[in-house]
């Protein structure tokens, strides 16, 4: 570890050289590195200073976002709507064993499928706010979450299921059904069992995003070191393959190994490598990668994301049913927009796109 952190300070100006994603894991570095380097002269590395202060102010941040997610569970149970919380939350406390290693910017909540509007409704009564009302009916009907602010700028993604990419077959218990206790400030509630969490870990986590979130992998690494027994490596492959992420989930757990030697039962690997994927999964899975939640720029991206976050979310897989099916999608996405307008945007992005094209190989050309 400490030779590690030799190497990066080596290469990396503080000042200048940490991205967004780094940054979130200097509070877990600096635990780590006070652990195993007490009394080492690495201790005196004024960065360490610096680091010391990024790891208190994420746990007094984390405490205070704590407080509100134990009011905002609260404000749920007192109308009787299940709960459990998502991500950084259940990390930090079920795994991490620590307030500060894991810092979050929002609060993550799921509540079941069927009670979702009535929560909703909960929430906008106590003050929080949809980020983007006009999507509200579209991510109601065809979405896994919707974004909320309140009037202190903090933020709560309200889920009714984990991740975005799953292709339907949904029922209401899924991930309700091995759900484990929580208390976050006083407040109960659960948290998805360590299977689903590494689940929810990798699928996410290797999505492309404008801060990159490269902390799937010490989340990822930290629950695969829990106690023996804890994680249930079948319901891992059962969930991948009942929700068609196959193949990020593949890939992330042999990256894992690949490159820290993380301890994935070789039966896994080869139960998920003799799965078969249809088209539908290859494409949703290579935009992912290359565009993920990041907003495109040209036609060809805007309208793809369009139509990959329609297959996303459908559950059929015949041809020409979820063509269909995408119709309707379209049109309740542009509902309350003028279509015309947008047609006309998406117009210019296409001739915009294709004049660029036709100037870059010119240039290309007479620099052959």
């Amino acid at each position: 570890m400490l030779e590690a952190w030799r190497q990066w300070r080596d290469t990396v100006d503080f000042e200048t050289g940490v991205d967004p994603g780094s940054l979130r894991l200097l509070p877990l570095a600096f635990h780590n590195l006070y652990d195993k380097a007490a009394g080492n002269p690495v201790m005196n590395d004024p960065v360490m200073q610096r680091m010391k202060g990024i790891y208190r102010k994420s746990w007094s941040r984390n405490h205070f976002l704590f407080r509100k997610t134990a009011r905002v569970l609260a404000l749920l149970h007192g109308h009787g709507i299940p709960n459990m919380v998502l991500k950084g939350i259940p990390m930090s406390l079920l795994v991490y064993g620590n307030h500060a290693v894991r810092p979050m910017y929002d609060m993550d909540v799921m509540v079941p499928p069927d009670r979702t509007e009535q929560a909703l409704e909960v929430l906008t009564k106590a003050g929080w706010t949809v980020r983007n009302p006009r999507l509200q009916r579209f991510l109601l009907k065809f979405g896994r979450s919707i974004d909320l602010v309140d009037r202190e700028k903090d933020e709560l993604d309200l889920h009714w299921h984990p991740v975005f990419e799953m292709h339907g077959g949904i029922t209401g218990s899924d991930f309700w059904d091995h759900a484990v206790s929580l208390e976050v400030a006083g407040g109960k509630t659960l948290s998805l069992c360590p299977a689903d969490q590494l689940f929810l870990t990798l699928v996410h986590g290797l999505r492309c995003n404008n801060e990159p979130p490269i902390r799937w992998v010490p989340d990822a690494m930290a629950l695969m070191r829990l106690p023996e027994g804890s994680l249930d490596w079948d319901r891992l492959v059962d969930q991948s393959r009942k929700y068609r992420v196959v193949l990020p989930v593949r890939d992330a757990l042999a990256y894992l190994v690949g490159r820290f030697d993380a301890p994935v039962p070789s039966p896994v690997l080869q139960a998920l490598d003799r799965e078969k994927t249809g088209w539908t999964d290859r494409m949703v899975y290579r935009h992912a990668l290359k565009m993920g939640d990041l907003s495109g720029s040209t036609f060809r991206q805007r309208a793809m994301a369009v139509y990959v976050g329609h297959i996303r979310q459908s559950g059929k897989r015949d041809f020409l049913s979820l063509h269909l099916g995408f119709v309707r999608y379209a049109f309740h996405l542009t509902r309350g927009r003028s279509r015309l307008k947008l047609f006309l945007k998406y117009a210019w992005l296409l001739f915009t796109g294709k004049h660029n094209k036709r100037i870059h190989d010119e240039q290309k050309l007479r620099h052959a």
